[in-house]
């Protein structure tokens, strides 16, 4: 066959070409999005019959559900597999995955920074505090409306109990922001 691109012959090879890539692109996404469900429900029934929510509410003392996230993440990462599989098929992959990467690193950023807007000033109020050494085990202190004995203190807050035995947790931001009384 010439490559004569006026040809009506070579323009019908083309588009046959490209209809046949897409039908197979898609049967391998149809086929991974089975092979996805199939090892979700694999998984959650293997992970229900060990007793996973069980072993780990008896270690912790809390009822977590992981079962669901473990499979549902475990499909996720089969669909993302497939997707990827019959996007390279059709020759467009690369592109997709450098989007993709970009994106998923712009949100990681963007996850790190959110995180670090809490944290890093507890931190640093917390070093400040202590290197003032305003705050001891055992001191009695009023912050706000809050009053109670210090039983803990950490990098980020300061845990205080009350005369009822309540739990405060107060971050060291809080003690910047706020009136602090000791009370002897």
């Amino acid at each position: 066959m010439s490559e004569n691109f006026f040809d009506p012959g070579y323009l019908e090879f083309l588009r046959a070409g490209l209809i046949s890539k897409i039908i197979v692109s898609f049967f391998i996404f149809f086929i991974g999005f089975t092979i996805g469900k199939f090892l979700e429900k694999l998984i959650a029934s293997a992970l229900n019959e060990i007793e996973l929510n069980e072993i780990v509410k008896s270690i912790s003392g809390v009822y977590i559900d992981l079962i669901s996230p473990i499979s549902k993440i475990t499909s996720y990462i089969i669909y993302v597999i497939s997707l990827l599989m019959a996007l390279n098929h059709l020759g467009v992959a690369d592109v997709i995955i450098y989007v993709l990467l970009g994106s998923l690193f712009l949100l990681l950023i963007s996850f790190f920074l959110l995180s670090l807007r809490d944290f890093l000033p507890n931190v640093l109020a917390g070093i400040y505090i202590y290197r003032k050494k305003y705050l001891k085990m055992g001191s009695k202190i009023k912050i706000g409306t809050t009053k109670g004995e210090i039983v803990k203190i950490n990098l980020t807050n300061v845990h205080l109990k009350n005369k009822k035995q309540d739990l405060f947790v107060i971050p060291f931001r809080a003690f910047l922001n706020s009136e602090v009384q000791i009370i002897k």
